[in-house]
Formats: structure tokens, C-alpha cells, sequence
């Protein structure tokens, strides 16, 4: 009887294994359901991660482009304010000249330059000279000089004010 023994014990051990294998099989399959999600996940993340990497391309790209142009306006801001400054000099010169030139309306005299009148009563007793009448402003020796600023200092025309 010791062999009908262990035959059965056998078909039972036999059994009870193909059990285990099945549960290691179900086991087994679970694993491989879980490395797939994970497998799934990792390449999203790797995809994340080359979308990341593009969008801080364009961002780096988007910084140097804004620090070339903040640049590019600090240089024309100094070119400005360096114009601005010329100008403004040329422009107390240009009112220096023109506060030169004052127009009297009396009748019987003539538009002197400020330091020809100046001058004037020191010049009385001599021969001075009278100053010289302007082309075309039409004063017939004692009338009233009536001239407009654009016959005084000519604008249109001169190639130096043509940038402005």
C-alpha cells in the first residue's frame, strides 16, 4: 500500500501545483499589465519632456531676441538724447541770431541788427553807415519794415533742415 500512497500523494501534489501555477500565472500576467502602464507612462513623460526642452528653446531664443532689442533702444536712446542735446544748442543759437534782428514799427527808420543800434549812438557825430535795406521788403526809405519770420530765416528749401 505504500505505493497507492505516495500515487496519491502524488495526484495531490500534482493538483495542488497546477493551483499555484495558476495563481503564479494570474500573478504573473498582472505584472506584465503593470510594466505596460508603466512602460505607457514613461514615454509620456519623455514626451513631456522633449515638449519642455522645444518650449525652453523658444523661450531662451524669445530672451536674447527682447536683451538685442533693449540693447538696440538704449543705443538709440543715447543717439537721441545725444541729438536732442545738439539740437538744443543749435536752437539758442538760432534764437540768439534771431534775438539779434529786432523789427521797430516807427515810421522814418530802419531794421537794424541789435548791435548795429548798439553801436549807433556812439556813431552819431561820424560818418557811419546806414545799414542796408533787405531785398523786397518794399520800404521806400521811411516806411515801416514789415517783414514775416519766414523772410527773415528761410525754411523751405535749406538742405540742412531737410531731416527735420
Amino acid at each position: 500500500m505504500k505505493t497507492e500512497e505516495l500515487i496519491k500523494e502524488s495526484v495531490r501534489q500534482a493538483a495542488e501545483g497546477e493551483v499555484t501555477a495558476k495563481a503564479v500565472n494570474g500573478k504573473l500576467g498582472e505584472i506584465v499589465g503593470g510594466v505596460s502602464k508603466v512602460s505607457d507612462i514613461v514615454g509620456e513623460i519623455a514626451a513631456a519632456s522633449k515638449e519642455q526642452a522645444a518650449g525652453i528653446d523658444q523661450v531662451t531664443k524669445a530672451v536674447s531676441q527682447m536683451d538685442k532689442v533693449t540693447q538696440q533702444n538704449a543705443a538709440n536712446s543715447e543717439e537721441s538724447s545725444s541729438a536732442a542735446a545738439e539740437l538744443s544748442g543749435q536752437s539758442e543759437e538760432l534764437a540768439a541770431m534771431v534775438g539779434s534782428f529786432q523789427l521797430t514799427r516807427q515810421s522814418g527808420t530802419q531794421a537794424r541788427p541789435a548791435a548795429t543800434r548798439a553801436a549807433a549812438p556812439a556813431a552819431r557825430g561820424s560818418a557811419a553807415k546806414p545799414a542796408a535795406r533787405r531785398p523786397g521788403n518794399g520800404n521806400g526809405g521811411g516806411r515801416a519794415l514789415n517783414l514775416r519770420p519766414e523772410e527773415l530765416i528761410p525754411l523751405e528749401g535749406d538742405p540742412a533742415l531737410q531731416e527735420f
